[in-house]
């Protein structure tokens, strides 16, 4: 109880959204996308990193390889293969100047592309809740946006749970709704308005579920950052 207290305050009185700035200007030399020897020294101002992960996603000489290539969207990937100990031990066992063919090669051994989220199923959801029934005028379009919640509805593989420490992401146990588009996963400030509509359309069972989730992440981190990635 003291933990959705503690969400419903943050949710009243606004939490500043996390700003992470991945990229900096290297202070040496320019080098092509074929080769990079600079390491990058971005800035992650209240980063959800914890220990050996921020290393890995958040900032250093991993992260600065990966924006150098331009391989950012697939390395370091949504999965650890090894313990983020034994990666970063392995990166540091790389020659200098860095080559492409050997970066990629260090990626593909160490990190997975694999969703981390899978459908899920909202029990307390209807076809036609009792307060869309009642719109005149706005009727079929209430119908359209309450169908989304079906199609926005996520939960964490059983994999996250297992073996959460791999993931580069803050899991919690019930399903949520996502934004969507590139969004696909929970985030503080959209949970408010999401929360706003899943009470108009009668799913209160989802929403203490979001609260429950959001009240976790508080317990775990201290407060509800920007969203629950840390990339």
């Amino acid at each position: 109880m003291k933990g959705l207290i503690c969400v419903i305050f943050f949710f009243v009185h606004g939490l500043r959204r996390v700003h992470t700035e991945l990229i900096a200007t290297p202070n040496k030399r320019q080098t092509t996308n074929d080769e990079t020897d600079v390491p990058l020294e971005p800035n992650c101002s209240q980063p959800i990193c914890l220990g050996p992960l921020s290393q890995i996603y958040c900032s250093g000489k991993l992260i600065h390889a990966t924006w150098m290539f331009g391989m950012q969207e697939t390395c370091p990937g949504n999965m650890m293969r090894k313990s983020p100990e034994l990666i970063l031990e392995l990166f540091t066992n790389l020659t200098y100047p860095l080559k492409r063919e050997q970066f990629q090669k260090f990626c593909g051994e160490n990190f997975a592309n694999i969703s981390y989220l899978k459908q899920a199923t909202l029990e307390d959801w209807t076809e036609e809740p009792e307060n869309i029934r009642r719109l005149q005028n706005t009727g079929k379009f209430a119908r359209k946006l309450n169908e989304l919640w079906k199609v926005l509805a996520r939960e964490f593989v059983e994999q996250v749970h297992k073996t959460p420490e791999l993931f580069p992401i803050l899991p919690v146990s019930n399903a949520f709704i996502v934004p969507g588009g590139s969004f696909q996963i929970y985030f503080y400030w959209d949970s408010y308005w999401i929360n706003k509509g899943l009470l108009f359309s009668n799913m209160s069972t989802t929403v203490r579920q979001i609260l429950e989730n959001l009240a976790s992440v508080v317990r775990f981190h201290g407060f509800i950052p920007n969203s629950g990635s840390v990339q």
